[in-house]
């Protein structure tokens, strides 16, 4: 017969055991905690800050005046030239509706002056062009930087967040891909075709060996 003692302790665990936390089952008809949905990783991709948008707009207009007016000054092609004018005179107009746009807009934004690193290598690749070259690279830079310009007024009327900004960015983006049409035509038309001509053209045959003259037979004796 076991020891009171021994009962004792026993009926002590026992209590313990009763008192402790107890799994509860969820009730089959409660709704499950839900957690707030997080934002969609594109929109988040999407959105652009006003001044990321404002900086990358003047830095497109000011390099492109530049390059503009080089080729003003070196091309020795006549529709390269008016070309590069009507992109100036465009520029220098979006530059100022720029700066309105930002006015309108009530914020602080920095409108840069100056080209970063990247832009100003390219200028310097346009002043280093030897004068056979120059179209070609001018056409080449006006295409990749009208392309980002495109692109960058696309995403502003997507996701901007500023009206007076939008609106810019809304009339500024036909205008671009006018000038990015203009700069493909006349690439394909003075750079590419003329090279693609070039190296399909056969190679001239070379002239025929001069065949060596036999000679003559001794007069008989």
């Amino acid at each position: 017969m076991p020891s009171p003692r021994l009962v004792a302790s026993a009926a002590l665990l026992l209590a313990l055991a009763a008192c402790g936390p107890q799994p509860r089952d969820q009730d089959a008809g409660a709704p499950a905690s839900e957690a707030p949905a997080p934002e969609p990783a594109a929109a988040a991709a999407q959105a652009m800050a006003a001044a990321e948008y404002v900086a990358a707009a003047a830095v497109d207009d000011l390099f492109e005046a530049q390059a503009a007016q080089i080729a003003q000054e070196r091309s020795q092609n006549d529709e390269v030239k008016a070309l590069a004018a009507a992109i100036a005179a465009d520029n220098a107009k979006s530059a100022a509706d720029l700066k309105a746009a930002v006015s309108q807009a009530g914020q602080e934004l920095t409108i840069p002056a100056a080209l970063p690193a990247d832009r100003q290598e390219r200028i310097e690749a346009l002043n280093a062009a030897t004068p056979t070259d120059f179209d070609a690279v001018w056409l080449s830079q006006m295409v990749q930087a009208h392309e980002q310009a495109v692109a960058l007024h696309s995403r502003y009327v997507q996701a901007g967040d500023v009206d007076p900004l939008k609106a810019f960015a809304s009339a500024s983006a036909p205008v671009v891909q006018r000038h990015l049409d203009q700069v493909r035509q006349l690439r394909d038309r003075t750079v590419t075709a003329p090279a693609a001509a070039g190296a399909e053209s056969p190679a001239a045959e070379p002239a025929p060996a001069a065949q060596p003259q036999a000679q003559a037979s001794p007069p008989a004796k």
